[in-house]
């Protein structure tokens, strides 16, 4: 009870901190950086869940704050991480899409898979490209960390795997090359993959090529094996190498942004 209260203290002190930067944004838009920057320097003293909470509601239609808060979830230890409720995993999967796409990208995403979806011809090639032009970076650590997590695997709603999947993925694609140099190498590697049966090895490797850092072949793995999960897949891991498996899932019916299927996007590589 006690600790309820705590986090409910934090988040009203929150929400007046940015109450009273907002209202000085009024007056000159040069305050812009140093209020991100201040905004980011008081939510470090947040726990994860604490930030997870503040991220929810009104905070979520701004695309800065949500950056912020997975950069910070980012510089939590990965035993934090690893302990949060299965309601918070889910929340910061999310947020990975959210942050990756500013508003303006999220409809003209949505009227695109309208096309797509609804048999007007939509290309899911023209799709991804469209993904990767113009998404929001950020440190992509704590999604990595979540997308590989084994109880996130087993048990989080596939549509807050499929988001951050996604979004790790496209932001992995635009560092080396963007979609046209990631489809060369994948052809240059022997042709189309294959989530439900290549390995996540296989895909990486086809993917990124050889040049790729350690780093980003790291952060993609994780989020094609999330991929390969919801593909149906024998042969997903986690992060400790262990197999995962969900019977049952059909990526046709799980849906990025609640309206793309997943089996769409990844068909597009």
């Amino acid at each position: 009870m006690k600790k309820k209260f705590e986090n409910v203290l934090f988040i009203c002190h929150c929400v007046l901190f940015l109450i009273l930067f907002s209202s000085c944004q009024m007056f000159t838009t040069s305050l812009g950086k140093p209020f991100q920057r201040n905004q980011k320097d008081f939510l470090k003293k947040a726990s994860a869940s604490e930030l997870l909470a503040f991220s929810q509601g009104p905070n979520a239609s701004n695309n800065e704050t949500v950056k912020a808060v997975l950069d910070l979830l980012s510089e939590k230890a990965p035993e934090e991480l690893k302990a949060l409720p299965l309601g918070d995993k889910e929340a910061a999967l999310n947020l990975t899409l959210d942050a990756t796409l500013p508003m303006k990208k999220v409809s003209q995403i949505l009227e695109e898979a309208q096309t797509l979806t609804g048999g007007g011809g939509g290309n899911p090639e023209q799709l991804v490209k469209n993904l990767l032009n113009g998404i929001d970076t950020f440190d992509t650590t704590a999604s990595t960390q979540l997308l590989s997590d084994n109880e996130a695997m087993k048990n989080a709603k596939p549509d807050a795997l499929a988001n951050a999947a996604v979004a790790v993925i496209v932001q992995v694609a635009a560092k080396n090359g963007g979609y046209d140099k990631i489809k060369q190498n994948i052809q240059a590697g022997g042709g189309n993959l294959s989530f439900k049966d290549d390995t996540a090895d296989t895909i990486v490797t086809k993917m990124l090529g050889a040049s790729a850092s350690q780093e980003d072949k790291d952060t993609l793995k994780a989020a094609v094996n999330a991929a390969k999960l919801l593909s149906g897949a024998a042969n997903a891991q986690d992060s400790a190498g262990q197999t995962v498996t969900r019977p049952g899932l059909d990526p046709k019916n799980i849906k990025l942004l609640g309206a793309v299927p997943l089996e769409s996007i990844l068909g597009a590589f």
